[in-house]
């Protein structure tokens, strides 16, 4: 499907500098080259299959960031702390190690280096699944755990809002959520 999107996006916008990354292009052995690509140049849009963009991780930094504001967030709160709030503390603490372990050795570019500036995401409906913090169980739709794949879509989102004030994300599905 990626070569057609990239025949609708040519055929819209004749003149646009388009990269269309099919997952054989996206091969271990090829994917940074693929990623510097992306970030040394100027294109107008990046068409990549969902399979190739959950190869891209988010930087390390990144998540350690993220955490730890979320951390000092719960830290910060005067009032009295709910046992779901210790739990997540908890959970927030281990999370910064392990991240801190996996990623040590990695060498590779990340999703937050790339300047993506916008992103347009088709079947939305296919990440739904966010965990939600809550109290309340057993409610048909309301996950407390969600998924990987839709953690890491979110994870993207809030890189590409945070380096554009809140903006620059679109989804598109065709199926009601």
């Amino acid at each position: 499907l990626t070569g057609q999107w990239k025949e609708m996006f040519i055929k819209l916008y004749p003149n646009a500098n388009v990269l269309c990354i099919e997952p054989d292009n996206f091969k271990k052995e090829r994917r940074n080259d693929v990623l510097e690509d992306i970030r040394d140049n100027d294109y107008d849009g990046i068409i990549i299959a969902y399979s190739s963009f959950e190869l891209i991780p988010i930087s390390k930094e990144y998540y350690c960031e993220e955490l730890k504001k979320e951390l000092n967030e719960l830290s910060n709160n005067k009032g009295k702390i709910s046992v779901s709030q210790k739990r997540r503390k908890t959970f927030l603490r281990e999370m910064l190690e392990k991240i801190k372990i996996q990623m040590e050795n990695e060498n590779s570019l990340y999703f937050d280096e790339l300047g993506i500036n916008t992103m347009f995401v088709d079947e939305a409906h296919n990440f739904k699944n966010v965990p939600v913090e809550t109290k309340i169980t057993n409610v048909l739709g309301i996950s407390s755990t969600g998924s990987l794949k839709c953690q890491d879509m979110m994870d993207k989102v809030r890189a590409v809002q945070k380096a554009n004030d809140g903006r620059g994300i679109v989804f598109a599905t065709g199926t009601p959520i």
